[in-house]
């Protein structure tokens, strides 16, 4: 696993308290449930607020606090309130992450996603056959009132959520990242907030100035050229959305896997001999991490999705015959 794939899985930010209320059942249609759905992206992308959440995943409870202000660039900043101290400022795909005990800040290139934890990263409004929305009822949520949606996953390949959008502009104050039992695997919850509210620019910064100066990650590039890797029977409605690898080429390419909701990522690098050999399963809380070897590469693939769906991803995956 090269050196900037596990700096990137070592900055997990992240998530709540969930407790289930008794919520009365209501019937809109399909159509007003999506478009709640895009409000809720629009919402999040497009509007200024600040506040204070708290996060559960893993067996833990963080307390954060979040600041974002709508524009070109879209800019936030997520740090810690609770335990060591760390933060993280976005501006566009730009991200500056200060890690606890870290003495430099570490410059990294991605997607413009939020910095938010549990927040759905939709790319379609065609859910298709793989979530159905439900309308549950309303509910306040740092004193605003909510309407409650669930986005139900319709088989084992996916997690569903619990969604908790303000009435007035949509905004996501509260979220559950729902496992097949029926029970919250993760959930982050806001306790406070001014929607609204625009953060000022000492907000949007890293607190003080870097010790050192700070490491800087490339981003990764479009593959260009032909087509190494395809898939074979993949779980239903995944689709591969992109396939990226480092600006200086070489043998690793990494593809991302997407339902129009869950997003997996897998990893195709040569193999380094750390020991681990064949097939490995982990994870953490929500997130999946499957491996297996092929040859003199290996295969990573990791995403919030059941492990099952991993390991089929993973098998999937097949090399591209060159034909004359």
């Amino acid at each position: 696993m090269s050196a900037q794939f596990r700096g990137r899985f070592a900055v997990a930010v992240a998530a709540v308290l969930f407790q289930t209320a008794a919520l009365a059942q209501s019937t809109p249609s399909d159509a007003d449930l999506t478009a709640q759905l895009q409000r809720m992206a629009n919402a999040m992308r497009q509007g200024n607020y600040q506040g204070a959440l708290i996060y559960q995943h893993e067996g833990r409870l963080d307390s954060l606090k979040i600041f974002h202000a709508a524009g070109t660039p879209e800019r936030e900043r997520l740090l810690s309130l609770s335990g060591p101290t760390s933060e993280v400022v976005r501006s566009g795909g730009h991200l500056v992450c200060r890690l606890a005990g870290a003495n430099s800040t570490l410059i990294s290139f991605g997607a413009e996603r939020s910095l938010l934890p549990l927040v759905p990263h939709l790319r379609s409004s065609d859910l298709g056959a793989s979530y159905k929305l439900v309308a549950v009822g309303e509910e306040r949520v740092a004193g605003y009132q909510a309407r409650v949606v669930d986005l139900q996953a319709c088989d084992e390949f996916r997690y569903g959520y619990r969604l908790w959008l303000e009435r007035d502009s949509g905004m996501l104050l509260r979220a559950a990242l729902m496992g097949s039992n029926g029970q919250p695997l993760e959930q982050m919850m806001f306790v406070n907030v001014e929607i609204g509210a625009a953060p000022r620019a000492e907000d949007l910064s890293l607190s003080g100035e870097p010790a050192t100066p700070a490491k800087q990650e490339a981003a990764e590039v479009a593959v260009n050229g032909p087509v190494h890797w395809k898939f074979v029977d993949l779980p239903p409605s995944f689709r591969v959305e992109s396939r990226l690898t480092s600006p200086s080429g070489g043998d690793s390419e990494h593809l991302l896997l997407t339902d129009g909701v869950a997003n997996v990522s897998v990893y195709v690098e040569p193999r380094v001999d750390d020991g681990v050999m064949g097939v490995s399963v982990g994870g953490r809380g929500a997130l999946s991490v499957f491996s297996r070897d092929m040859d003199a590469l290996r295969v990573v693939v990791l995403g919030n999705v059941p492990t099952r769906t991993a390991q089929r991803i993973a098998a999937a995956l097949q090399p591209v015959t060159a034909t004359k």
